[in-house]
């Protein structure tokens, strides 16, 4: 069939096909897909920032039950280690709203520099448990470390 690809009826794939066989692809000719059309990287974004900023929230104000999760145990009346574990969602939460600003603003290369800046923090994280607790905290270091993937995927493709 003239103007078509396969013989299928013209869309999005098939112009994207013709386009990859002519050897003139961009990123920009891949047709959206996701939720309300949002493509992959802006809900890789926005899963990392919400995960940022309801961690962070929750760590604020109920460090206890995050602190576990963590990676970092808490003693009776630790109010030291409470106080670490607020600081670090604290953190969490302020970069959550940043890059949340960055979104509404579509500011993409502040939300790729944020997500990516804040991959390292992350690490750091992963290396507080890991040195503190060894593999006997291996949940902890396995939500760590797919928080260093997801915010590493995120930022690189948002």
């Amino acid at each position: 069939m003239p103007g078509t690809a396969f013989g299928l009826a013209e869309r999005d794939d098939d112009r994207f096909a013709r386009a990859l066989f002519d050897g003139n692809v961009h990123v920009e000719r891949i047709p959206r897909r996701g939720v309300e059309g949002l493509r992959m990287g802006q809900l890789l974004s926005l899963l990392s920032i919400a995960s940022l900023f309801g961690v962070g929230v929750g760590a604020t104000f109920a460090p206890e039950a995050l602190a576990k999760n963590y990676g970092l145990a808490l003693a009776e009346g630790d109010d030291a280690g409470r106080g670490f574990v607020r600081a670090l969602g604290a953190r969490d939460a302020i970069i959550g709203a940043i890059a949340l600003a960055f979104v509404l603003r579509g500011d993409r290369d502040a939300v790729r520099r944020t997500l990516g800046i804040t991959t390292f923090l992350a690490v750091a994280d992963f290396t507080i448990v890991a040195r503190a607790r060894g593999l006997d905290a291996w949940t902890s270091l396995a939500i760590h470390g797919s928080g260093i993937v997801g915010l590493a995927v995120a930022a690189s493709i948002e």
